[in-house]
């Protein structure tokens, strides 16, 4: 209340002149004595401080009145007239006395209430983020098992693959191991007839090279498989049944015009076997027009037919070795379009259960992705979580440190204060002893002295 004090200081009233006889007599000659008993309970109750807010309470209430009055009227109202204006009303002056104290206590109250729904919210975040981290923990061991399960099984599919390989390698070493043994006849002491089987016999020998290079291509055909499934094994398939199955019409293309070409191969092989039985039925038939030969030349044609029955048995030796290799060619010709088939089959279904993996291994990389993503946003959360209960643990330690800093100065001040109000009430008793001992002058001066030692105690 400065404004007050101002107006104290302008009509020349100091503190002694009227809060003396409040500190001396606890209020008992100024207020009722109801008031002054109540004052008297809660002095021994809280301590010193309750004198000092009864006092400005007094002048809080009483400023209207005190503002309109001079020097004499001020000292006449607060020393005579206090007692009939709070005579009716006890509880406005102690409400407005303890008002400073409720609040302070309330506003406390709240901030510790605050305080606690704050480290409350902080600590129910912290269990949820340890939950949500061993949660995402638990998943993480469960995609690694997943992944280790998977790379067993692409170590698998390898395996069988190796295996392919080499089936595919032991019949194409098989394959290169036949030799060809090529029949050269070089008489040129035989018939016509026989010179026209040995140009078929050497026509035969054409398709039977023919049907190797068929079994080349073929054998081809295997390594563009392989060298297609390694393209499928690295890179993504894109359209591999639609090709599969143009390569599989192709094939099939191959193989009926393979029939074809073995079909006439062995209409002319009929045709030729027709035609050597009608020639050596010719050469061997006799000659009736030749009874009246001589024996002389008798002897000769019988030499000529056992030379050419000889040769004529020759050749019907190579032309069976002929259709034995034709027939062995047939069956490996077989062997191997079936071996085809069987490749790719296995090469469809290697290039299905491939497709199947690349596609669950992106889903589970994407999968530990997000989760390591995740993760690390859960960290990053936690983290700051750490950092802001951080922040409330020293801000609240701050807080308790302040208000036990407050508590202690606030005990130190109220010691102080309870020395004070034991010296003043040793005065006290000693200035009534004096009183009564002596009214003299010189007591009124000592008691003048220790008006202005109170009043510059409690200024």
């Amino acid at each position: 209340m400065p404004d007050l004090g101002m107006h104290f200081r302008n009509v020349g009233i100091d503190t002694t002149m009227y809060a003396s006889s409040w500190f001396l007599t606890m209020f008992s000659s100024t207020l009722p004595l109801d008031i002054a008993f109540r004052t008297m309970d809660v002095f021994l109750s809280e301590g010193m401080e309750i004198v000092f807010r009864i006092a400005l309470a007094i002048l809080q209430l009483c400023r209207v009145d005190l503002f309109s009055l001079d020097m004499e009227g001020i000292l006449r109202y607060l020393q005579h007239d206090l007692a009939e204006q709070f005579d009716q009303d006890h509880e406005r002056l102690f409400s407005v006395a303890f008002e400073g104290i409720k609040a302070e206590n309330r506003l406390l109250r709240q901030r510790l209430e605050y305080l606690e729904q704050e480290s409350g919210s902080l600590a129910d975040r912290l269990i949820d983020k340890q939950v949500s981290l061993a949660q995402g923990a638990e998943d993480l061991v469960t995609l690694s098992h997943e992944m280790a399960h998977l790379r067993r099984l692409h170590s698998g599919v390898k395996e069988q693959l190796e295996e392919a390989y080499d089936t595919i390698r032991s019949l194409l070493t098989k394959k290169d191991d036949h030799v060809d043994v090529g029949v050269q006849i070089d008489d040129t002491t035989m018939i016509e007839h026989i010179q026209a089987l040995q140009e078929e016999l050497v026509h035969s020998q054409g398709r039977e090279t023919s049907l190797r290079s068929n079994v080349k291509d073929l054998s081809r055909r295997v390594d563009e498989l392989e060298t297609a499934y390694k393209r499928l094994k690295e890179l993504p398939p894109e359209n591999s049944i639609a090709n599969i199955q143009e390569e599989l019409i192709a094939v099939k293309m191959r193989e009926a015009e393979a029939n074809l070409s073995l079909k006439e191969v062995r209409q002319k092989f009929a045709e030729l076997s027709n035609e050597w039985k009608a020639c050596t039925s010719r050469a061997l038939s006799p000659v009736g027009e030749g009874a009246n030969d001589s024996a002389y030349s008798r002897r000769i044609n019988v030499k000529d037919a056992a030379a050419a029955s000889g040769r004529i048995q020759e050749l019907e030796d190579l032309l069976t070795g002929v259709r034995i290799r034709e027939a062995s060619m047939m069956v490996e010709l077989k062997e191997m379009r079936q071996r085809v088939m069987e490749l790719e089959t296995q090469n469809h279904m290697c290039c299905n259960q491939i497709r199947r993996q690349d596609e669950e291994l992106k889903k589970l990389a994407a999968e530990h992705e997000k989760c390591s993503n995740t993760e690390k946003d859960y960290q990053l959360q936690l983290l700051e979580e750490r950092v802001r209960a951080n922040d409330l643990e020293s801000q609240l330690k701050e807080l308790t440190v302040l208000s036990k800093l407050d508590e202690a100065e606030l005990l130190h001040v109220n010691g102080e204060l309870k020395n004070k109000i034991c010296e003043l009430e040793s005065r006290l008793v000693e200035c009534w002893t004096r009183e009564e001992l002596d009214r003299s002058g010189v007591i009124e001066e000592d008691t003048e002295d220790d008006e202005e030692h109170i009043s510059h105690v409690f200024s």
